[in-house]
């Protein structure tokens, strides 16, 4: 890994030769240094080495470069910034997040989803960040219950949400009768309960 970090840099291809006995100290020669052609050399096995286990997609990366640390710079800063954009893509995506015509279960399925697939790509998100998006995109009807839950400064998961909008269903079942595209949040519940989430 010293080889591809940086850590263990190319060492110089000549050094000061030390004088011959008898000989001035202030006239120096350089002579080839071992160490940069055993460098060279094993630099040369691992780059080798790297080129071999590239898929296609990415080979183009490694083309023309010499060392095993240009290539593995060069990926890594090619698979950074697609991560980057995907971070930016998934965010988007959370931020956008209505719940619609959708049921509660559909809903918050996507929004679970969505948080999972920021924490595979290397941005968490917060509870906070979770509560405020997930809340201000639920329907007309569940506002009061994230007013409260915002007012409260209570922070919960999105299956305790969909407790509180299976209880905020209950509460109100005569002012918004079901309907059925509108689904019900305990489906959610049970749903992430069968797979041990």
């Amino acid at each position: 890994m010293g080889y591809v970090d940086g850590e263990f840099p190319c060492p110089p291809a000549v050094i000061d030769a030390a004088p011959a006995t008898g000989e001035s100290t202030t006239s120096t020669s350089s002579v080839p240094n071992p160490a940069y052609k055993a460098w060279i050399k094993q630099d040369q096995t691992l780059l080798s080495l790297l080129i071999s286990s590239l898929s296609d997609e990415v080979m183009h990366l490694a083309v023309g470069q010499s060392t095993s640390k240009v290539v593995w710079d060069s990926i890594n800063t090619a698979l950074t910034s697609s991560t980057r954009a995907r971070c930016l893509g998934l965010l988007g995506q959370f931020h956008a997040l209505r719940q619609g015509g959708s049921s509660t279960a559909e809903y918050l399925g996507r929004a679970q989803m969505l948080v999972e697939d920021l924490a595979h790509a290397g941005r968490p998100i917060s509870l906070a960040e979770q509560n405020m998006f997930v809340l201000r995109g639920l329907r007309q009807e569940y506002r009061s219950m994230a007013s409260s839950l915002t007012a409260a400064g209570t922070l919960v998961t999105i299956p305790q949400i969909a407790d509180y909008l299976r209880a905020q269903e209950f509460l109100h079942a005569e002012d918004y009768p079901a309907h059925p595209e509108h689904g019900n949040p305990a489906a959610f519940y049970a749903g992430r309960g069968r797979n041990g989430g």
